[in-house]
């Protein structure tokens, strides 16, 4: 099922709420605060698309990302996360093109586009500790740059130019999952589930005289790998 802006929305406030529980159940605690800086990799892969309304059928296509992860650590159970990734999607049409109301005939071949983009989301992570492993719960906004556009019929893309009055190159999108962890003595594993919905629109639609497609989003999920080393210099709990 396509991944909607509202159940998003749900996911982020759920991982906002059990975000700043830990944050309250330490407040007292300031003198034993874990100051904390950890740096990593992470890279993940999995499906991503685009929601184009006025409706118009789509389908999904490999979504892959890989970065660089930074995070400051308040306390044993809070950190506030900064990522600096590169990410590919792209989608499928049966229509000509990303801007056609006229529906396909049968013998139309697939319109398929490719993007990759720069991304930086600023999150914040709550983790719940058992032993070795953790829980960790995760949530924010993520802004983006396009780099790069490739589209034609699947299978044989060119590379197109980004006009202003098309493409939407700046934007911000919504992320948030969640994850399981394992610490060791060499640094964190973390295995996790994630997604987003880029809350502007991929096309700049409205403002192509004789083309109907005011909205069109991207939205993705994907399993990702995080390996990060944790610089201790404050005090432990």
């Amino acid at each position: 099922m396509p991944l909607t802006a509202r159940a998003l929305v749900t996911l982020c406030a759920i991982c906002l709420a059990l975000l700043l529980a830990p944050a309250a159940a330490h407040g007292q605690e300031v003198g034993k605060r874990l100051h904390a800086l950890s740096v990593g990799v992470r890279g993940g892969v999995g499906a991503g698309g685009v929601t184009i309304r006025p409706y118009q059928p789509t389908h999904s296509a490999l979504l892959y990302d890989i970065g660089l992860r930074a995070a400051l650590h308040s306390s044993k159970n809070l950190a506030m996360v900064l990522e600096f990734n590169f990410r590919r999607t792209g989608y499928t049409s049966s229509y000509p093109t990303p801007h056609s109301s006229t529906p396909p005939s049968p013998e139309a071949s697939l319109y398929a586009a490719q993007q990759d983009w720069l991304t930086l989301p600023l999150l914040m992570e709550g983790r719940i500790h058992i032993g070795p492993v953790s829980i960790n719960v995760f949530a924010g906004p993520e802004g983006d740059l396009m780099l790069t556009e490739r589209a034609g019929k699947a299978g044989a893309l060119t590379k197109q130019p980004l006009h202003s009055s098309l493409h939407q190159r700046l934007g911000m999108s919504i992320l948030g999952g969640i994850g399981v962890g394992l610490n060791t003595r060499i640094g964190s594993f973390v295995v996790e589930y994630r997604t987003f919905y880029r809350l502007t629109s991929l096309y700049a639609g409205a403002q192509l005289p004789k083309l109907d497609m005011p909205r069109s989003n991207m939205r993705g999920q994907e399993a990702s790998l995080s390996y990060y080393y944790t610089f201790t210099f404050g005090n432990q709990p």
